[in-house]
């Protein structure tokens, strides 16, 4: 999920939304604290999530949910939070599921009535190719390592409360540090956003995956094709355009966090010059 306008092409709430009252900012502080600890950041090595998973839940703002790629392939669109697909995290995990996070900008916000927004195009485009992304993955996971694979996402529009955003979005970076992997859906201007500089960030920081994933709104499933590699630069998100220049300074401490390398042995982050191992599908 990307910064928060018409303008921005992203998700309606911007950051001062999130840490507007006392409770969205001490659940994000404690968020902070959480994922600059040895605990979290020793389970973060592992693919399992269950541990992460449940230690955000342990915050006390809403639980984290998934919604499963097979929802999407029989619904063929995203739906809304509110329709129920998504479930509970650690019920998804807890029967070995792979989890992306989905980092995306919306294409179709609506300033003036927020809860009209929508993040796919009319015509789903966004729910197409993440569809045929999961063929592609189904048939990379058989090939490498005999099994099908159990496949979910998290997606903003699914998995996190759109009557009820602000508590929310406290926790959407430790939610992001929750993924084992990460999926980008580029865009032209993907790469200006906070949002969109923040969430690949904060992965490279904690994902299982040592690379993210991109797709583009032409993908198709080309398996055997196993795309190109290529290497992406992770960017300042406070550079990135933001709607209300007093939310600048609320990035400070999550880039802060992304950057140190004091724990683990993780290497150290440059943002402008470090860069992620990407797969372009």
């Amino acid at each position: 999920m990307s910064s928060s306008n018409a303008e921005m092409l992203s998700s309606p709430t911007s950051l001062s939304s999130f840490t507007s009252d006392k409770q969205e900012s001490d659940i994000l502080k404690k968020s902070i604290a959480m994922m600059a600890s040895d605990a979290f950041r020793g389970n973060a090595q592992q693919w399992d999530r269950e541990a992460l998973i449940e230690m955000a839940n342990s915050l006390g703002g809403p639980r984290m949910q998934l919604i499963h790629s097979t929802v999407i392939e029989e619904l063929g669109r995203i739906p809304r939070s509110s329709e129920g697909y998504a479930q509970d995290a650690i019920e998804l995990v807890a029967n070995h599921a792979e989890v992306f996070f989905f980092s995306h900008q919306w294409l179709r916000p609506n300033p003036e009535n927020p809860k009209k927004s929508h993040p796919d195009s009319a015509d789903n485009i966004k729910a197409k190719v993440l569809i045929e992304f999961v063929k592609w993955r189904r048939s990379w996971v058989t090939f490498h390592h005999g099994f099908f694979p159990n496949i979910c996402f998290w997606i903003d529009y699914c998995c996190h409360d759109q009557d009820n955003l602000e508590l929310g979005f406290s926790l959407l970076p430790i939610w992001t540090a929750c993924c084992e992997r990460f999926l980008r859906f580029e865009t032209p201007t993907y790469h200006s956003r906070v949002w969109c500089r923040l969430e690949p960030l904060l992965s490279a920081k904690f994902s299982y995956a040592d690379h993210h994933v991109v797709i583009h709104a032409n993908y198709k499933n080309q398996w055997p094709d196993i795309g190109r590699t290529s290497e992406s630069l992770l960017l300042d998100p406070r550079e990135g355009h933001l709607t209300d220049p007093r939310d600048a300074a609320k990035l400070q401490p999550l880039v802060s966090l992304a950057v140190d390398s004091s724990s683990h042995g993780t290497r150290p982050i440059h943002l402008g010059k470090t860069t992620i191992k990407t797969i372009l599908l």
